[in-house]
């Protein structure tokens, strides 16, 4: 039996123990709109493998880009580059020939508009 990658099946403790972050990071991004859970009608929130891969997207822009969660806001609003609003597999960003160029581009933005 195949799971698809898109079926919310990982309560938000298993989440959070596989990408290594707390289950209130987690929480605090999606109050902050980054990421969106999947509601049991209990209230549980769930995620899919995808939803993963969009948070560990978001990680690497934290921890190797040096963004903070307004900077990747503005990235996200600023970006045409890639659907990121529907995830962001590391394929498409390894992949983007204009990502490095990209990526330097609004990092200087973003430290513009917060400096």
């Amino acid at each position: 039996m195949k799971i698809n990658s898109n079926e919310p099946i990982l309560g938000i403790g298993i989440a959070a123990k596989k990408l290594g972050v707390s289950p209130e990071l987690l929480r605090l991004y999606e109050r902050e709109g980054l990421v969106k859970s999947h509601r049991a009608r209990s209230g549980h929130r769930y995620y899919s493998e995808e939803d993963l891969l969009w948070v560990e997207c978001l990680r690497e822009q934290i921890n190797q880009h040096k963004l903070n969660i307004a900077g990747i806001k503005v990235l996200l609003d600023l970006c045409h580059c890639w659907d990121f609003k529907n995830g962001c597999p590391n394929t498409t960003c390894d992949n983007c020939k204009n990502h490095e160029e990209f990526m330097i581009k609004a990092q200087e933005y973003v430290e513009s508009k917060l400096s």
